[in-house]
C-alpha cells in the first residue's frame, strides 16, 4: 500500500497513527469521534462552539482538533457548524474508526 494518505492534505502513515494515539477520546467512543487535520494552525472560536455544543466535546493537539458528537455527527448542531468554529486553516476529517482501518490497512 501506498505509504502516504491521500486526502486533501497528505499524511504520511507515522504521522496518522501518531494523530490516532494522540486520540483524547476512548476507542469505545470511535463510532462518534471525529479528527479534523488542519494545513496550518487553527483559531478556534470558543463563543461558536459554546453555542452550538450541547454534549459536544472538542479538543484540540497539535494541527489536530478532535470532535467527540455522543448523539450522533449527523445530529450535531456543532459538527454542522464546524467551519465556524474552526478557522484560519482548511481540514479533511475522518471518523476515528476510519482513521484506525486506515492505519491498519497502511501497515500491511
Amino acid at each position: 500500500m501506498n505509504r502516504w494518505i491521500v486526502s486533501r492534505s497528505r499524511r504520511s502513515v507515522h504521522e496518522l497513527a501518531s494523530h490516532f494515539a494522540h486520540c483524547p477520546f476512548p476507542a469505545s467512543a470511535a463510532r462518534t469521534v471525529y479528527g479534523f487535520f488542519c494545513l496550518d494552525a487553527q483559531e478556534l472560536d470558543q463563543d461558536v462552539i459554546a453555542h452550538f455544543a450541547t454534549t459536544e466535546k472538542v479538543v484540540v493537539h497539535g494541527h489536530t482538533v478532535w470532535l467527540h458528537a455522543p448523539d450522533g455527527f449527523g445530529a450535531s448542531k456543532l459538527a454542522e457548524n464546524f467551519h465556524r468554529a474552526v478557522t484560519g486553516t482548511t481540514y479533511t476529517a475522518r471518523n476515528l474508526n476510519m482513521i484506525d482501518k486506515l492505519v491498519d490497512m497502511s501497515r500491511d
